[in-house]
C-alpha cells in the first residue's frame, strides 16, 4: 500500500521560478503524490483523510486564497495530526514570517504553536547552520541519509538557485513538542531556531523549517524530512546478506511496507561492517541466511545497550534456535487457517455444505489437503451426490460438474462402480469438449487418474491453451488455465503469464475478491515451489493476494465474510503458505506490526478457537442426533414408499376387476349392438364417458401418490416438459 502524500504549492511562484517546482524532488519517492495550488486548494478538503502526510512548500503562503484555506482548515489539520494521522512539513513561509502581521502559523494550533519571525540583513549574510547538541541523533539527520552540516552550509552558500542561509527564523514554540534540531550558529543568546522537529518516536509528525529546502534543492535532508513525517522516526532495520535470496526476509519487508511500518535496509558481505546508526530502530531483523556465530555476536553488541530494541533472527540451520526473542512455533498463517477449519466444521449440518455442491467441493478440497479425517461426511456426502448421478455417469449431464463429482468420490474414498462409471463418462467426451472442458479434465485426470488421459490429448490441451494467452477471456478462463499448464508441467509458460493474476491477488470484483486471489495464491505457491527459485515478480504477487487475505479476515466470526466456499479458498491458502515459510516470521512480525492495525489478535485468536471447539462439540452431537432423526426419516421414508406402491397397485386392481366385470355383463343385458347404437346416438355423452374410463386410474393414482408424498416419474418429466398439464393432472 503506497503512502500518500500532499503537496501545497503557489502557482504564480511556479510560473515564475522554475526552482519552485518541487515534482522533481519528489520523483524519486515511491510515493502517491497530489499537488495542490490556489486553484483547487478547495478539493484538498475532501482528500486529506486518505494523505499520510502533508509538504506546505517554501511561499506556498504568499498565495492569499491557500493562506485563506489552511486558516478555516488549521483545527482539522491539527486533530489529524494529533491522532497520528497525517504528517506534517512546513517549509520556510515569508508571508508568514512578520509576526506583526500574522502572527502564528494559523494551520499550526495548540500544541503544534510555532511562529515566523524576520531575520537582518546581517544575519543572514554572515552566520552558518549548526545542529543542536541535544539533537544530533534525530532521525532526520540520520535516516535514510547521515546529513553533514558543513555541505548543508556550502550548498546554502553558493546555490545557483537562491544563494543564502535563511530569511527568517522560527520562536514562541513549546520545547516539549519540539526539538530544535539546527540552529544559526553563536552564543547561546543570539542562536536562533531554523529547524523543528517532533521528538517522540510514538507520537506525531511534524517538521517546520526556516530553511529553503525544496527551492535550493538540500536533496538529501528534504528526504529525510518527507520520510520522516510521511514514514515515521523509527524504522524497523533489515540486515541483509549479499548475494543471498531470503523469502522470510522479502515477506517481512513486503508486510511492514503495506503496513506503512518505516525500514532501513542495510546490505553487507559480512555483518561485521553494518555500524548502528544513532538513531532509534523499531526492531532489527536479521537475514536467517546469516550464520548463527556471526548473528550471535551480532546480536550481542546490539543488546548490549540499555533500551536496545527487539532483535529477531531465525536460523534456518537450527529452527529451533532464536536469539533474542521468544517466538511461537505456530505461525499465525497456519493459526488462521486452522481458527477457520474449525469454524467450517461448525457450519455442517448433514448433507452438503450451505446445501450447495460446488461450497462443498471446496470445503473437501481444503480438508482432503489438510490430510483431516472425512469419514464423518462420506456417507451424507455421497448421498447427495447420487440424487445427481444419471445411469450413464454423470452429474446431471453436465461435463464440469461431473469431473468435480469425480473429485469428490476420490477425496471420499469412493472406488465403487459409481466412481468408474464417472470416470467413463469423463473420458469418453472430454475430447469433444470445449478447451476450458478439457483443461479441467486435463488437470482433474493428470492427478487422480494419470492413465485414464491419452498424451496426445494432454498435448492438444497444452497447443489449446499456449496458442492465444491474449484471448483468455475471463478472469476464471485465466485461473483454469493458469492451473492446467501447472498440472502439466508447464510451470516456465506458466510464469510468463502471471502478471494476468495482478488484479486477482488485489481482490478485484471481477475476480471474485476472496475466492479470486486465494485461488491466485494456490497458483502462485505451486509455481513458486514447482520452479524452485525465487522470481521475484510471483514473490511479490504472492504477498500482495496474502496481505488482501489477512485484511479480509473476520475475527469476530472466524471466517472470511461468513461465507463458506471463499472460507475454504482461504485458508486452504494460509495453511500451504505457512508450510514454506519459517514460523518465527509470522511472530516476529506481529510483535513489529501494530496488532490491532493488522487486525490479527492472537489472544482473541485463541478465545476463539476455543469457543469454536465448544461450539464443534455441540455441532457434533447435534450432527449425531440429526444422523439419527435422518436415519429414522429414511426408515419411515421406506415404510411411505411400501404403502404408496401397494395402495396404487390394490387401486389398479381393483379397476381392472371392474372393467372385467363390465365386459361379461353387457352381452348378457343390452348387449354389444345396443352399446354401439347408444354410443352412436348421444355422442355428447359418451365420448366424454370413454375419456373418463380412461384417465379416472390415472388422476386416481396420481392423488393416492401425493396422499404419500411421492409423485410418479413421468409426471415429474411432464411438470419439467408440459408444466401446465402437469398441473391439470394434480388437480
Amino acid at each position: 500500500m503506497a503512502y500518500r502524500v500532499g503537496v501545497v504549492q503557489n502557482e504564480n511562484e511556479l510560473l515564475r521560478y522554475s526552482y519552485a517546482d518541487v515534482r522533481q524532488l519528489l520523483s524519486s519517492f515511491d510515493y502517491e503524490v497530489k499537488y495542490f495550488t490556489g486553484e483547487n486548494i478547495a478539493s484538498l478538503g475532501s482528500q486529506i483523510e486518505r494523505l499520510d502526510s502533508l509538504v506546505i512548500a517554501t511561499n506556498a503562503c504568499n498565495d492569499a486564497v491557500i493562506r485563506a484555506w489552511l486558516d478555516d482548515n488549521g483545527e482539522r489539520i491539527t486533530d489529524r495530526v494529533k491522532a497520528q494521522r497525517l504528517g506534517m512539513l512546513v517549509l520556510f513561509q515569508m508571508a508568514l514570517s512578520d509576526d506583526r502581521r500574522h502572527g502564528p502559523f494559523p494551520f499550526l494550533k495548540d500544541p503544534f504553536v510555532v511562529t515566523g519571525r524576520k531575520l537582518v540583513t546581517g544575519d543572514r549574510s554572515a552566520r552558518l547552520l549548526e545542529v543542536a547538541p541535544s539533537s544530533s541523533s534525530h532521525p532526520i539527520l540520520r535516516h535514510p541519509t547521515r546529513i553533514s552540516v558543513d555541505r548543508v552550509n556550502a550548498h546554502c552558500m553558493d546555490n545557483p538557485n537562491v544563494p543564502g542561509l535563511c530569511w527568517g527564523y522560527l520562536d514562541s514554540f513549546s520545547a516539549d513538542v519540539y526539538s530544535s534540531v539546527a540552529q544559526l550558529a553563536g552564543p547561546a543568546s543570539e542562536r536562533k531556531d531554523l529547524l523543528l522537529a517532533t521528538d517522540d518516536p510514538a507520537g506525531p509528525r511534524v517538521i517546520v523549517s526556516a530553511l529553503v529546502l525544496d527551492w535550493q534543492r538540500h536533496d538529501e535532508l528534504f528526504g529525510n524530512c518527507v520520510r520522516f513525517v510521511t514514514e515515521g522516526s523509527t524504522p524497523v532495520a533489515l540486515l541483509k546478506r549479499r548475494g543471498t535470496d531470503s523469502f522470510e526476509l522479502d515477506l517481512a519487508e513486503h508486510v511492514l511496507r503495506d503496513k506503512k511500518i518505516p525500514i532501513a535496509q542495510y546490505v553487507m558481505s559480512e555483518l561485521s561492517e553494518w555500524t548502528p546508526e544513532e538513531i532509534r530502530y523499531g526492531a532489527v531483523l536479521l537475514d536467517p541466511a546469516w550464520p548463527e556465530a556471526e548473528a550471535k555476536i551480532c546480536v550481542d553488541r546490539i543488546i548490549r545497550d540499555e533500551g536496545h530494541p527487539p532483535v529477531h533472527y531465525f536460523s534456518r540451520l537450527n529452527p529451533h534456535r532464536t536469539l533474542a526473542v521468544s517466538v511461537s512455533r505456530e505461525n499465525d498463517y497456519q493459526l488462521l487457517s486452522s481458527t477457520a477449519q474449525l469454524w467450517l466444521q461448525t457450519q455442517y449440518n448433514g448433507g452438503l455444505w450451505d446445501n450447495s455442491f460446488w461450497a462443498t467441493v471446496d470445503v473437501l478440497a481444503f480438508f482432503s489437503d489438510q490430510s483431516l479425517d472425512l469419514s464423518p461426511y462420506r456417507d451424507a456426502v455421497l448421498e447427495q451426490v447420487a440424487k445427481h448421478l444419471q445411469p450413464d455417469g454423470s452429474y446431471d449431464g453436465v461435463f464440469g460438474a461431473t469431473c468435480a463429482a469425480l473429485n469428490v468420490m476420490y477425496w471420499l474414498g469412493e472406488d465403487g462402480p459409481r466412481y468408474a462409471a464417472a470416470l467413463g463418462w469423463v473420458k469418453s467426451r472430454a475430447a469433444n469438449q470445449n478447451l476450458y472442458n478439457r483443461a479441467t479434465a486435463a488437470d482433474l485426470l493428470s492427478r487422480i487418474a494419470p492413465d485414464a488421459i491419452p498424451s496426445a490429448e494432454l498435448s492438444r490441451v497444452r497447443q489449446g491453451i499456449l496458442q492465444n494467452p491474449e484471448g483468455w477471456a475471463s478472469g476464471l478462463e485465466t485461473l483454469r488455465y493458469m492451473r492446467t499448464l501447472i498440472a502439466l508441467g508447464e510451470f516456465e509458460h506458466a510464469q510468463r503469464q502471471v502478471e494476468k493474476l495482478r488484479p486477482a491477488a488485489a481482490g478485484q470484483a471481477e475476480w471474485l475478491t476472496v475466492f479470486g486471489a486465494a485461488e491466485t495464491v494456490g497458483i502462485l505457491l505451486d509455481l513458486y515451489q514447482g520452479m524452485n527459485s525465487s522470481v521475484g515478480s510471483i514473490k511479490q504477487l504472492l504477498f500482495s493476494g496474502l496481505a488482501y487475505i489477512l485484511d479480509e479476515y473476520d475475527s469476530e466470526s472466524g471466517s472470511w465474510r461468513q461465507q463458506t466456499a471463499a472460507t475454504a479458498k482461504a485458508a486452504l491458502a494460509l495453511a500451504r503458505f505457512a508450510k514454506i515459510v519459517d514460523p518465527a516470521i509470522g511472530q516476529a512480525l506481529l510483535s513489529i506490526a501494530d496488532r490491532r492495525a493488522r487486525r490479527l489478535d492472537l489472544d482473541t485468536l485463541d478465545r476463539f478457537r476455543q469457543k469454536n471447539h465448544e461450539m464443534l462439540l455441540i455441532a457434533q452431537a447435534t450432527a449425531d442426533s440429526a444422523a439419527q432423526a435422518g436415519e429414522d426419516g429414511r426408515q419411515s421414508s421406506v415404510r411411505l414408499a411400501g404403502a404408496r406402491r401397494l395402495s396404487v397397485t390394490l387401486f389398479i386392481f381393483g379397476y381392472l376387476l371392474l372393467i372385467a366385470l363390465a365386459v361379461a355383463l353387457i352381452p348378457q343385458t343390452i348387449g354389444w349392438e345396443g352399446l354401439h347404437k347408444w354410443a352412436t346416438d348421444w355422442k355428447e355423452l359418451s365420448i366424454p364417458l370413454g375419456l373418463l374410463t380412461f384417465l379416472a386410474p390415472v388422476y386416481i393414482g396420481i392423488r393416492i401418490s401425493i396422499a404419500f408424498g411421492g409423485s410418479p416419474r413421468w409426471l415429474t418429466f411432464l411438470e419439467t416438459h408440459l408444466p401446465r398439464l402437469a398441473q391439470w393432472l394434480k388437480g
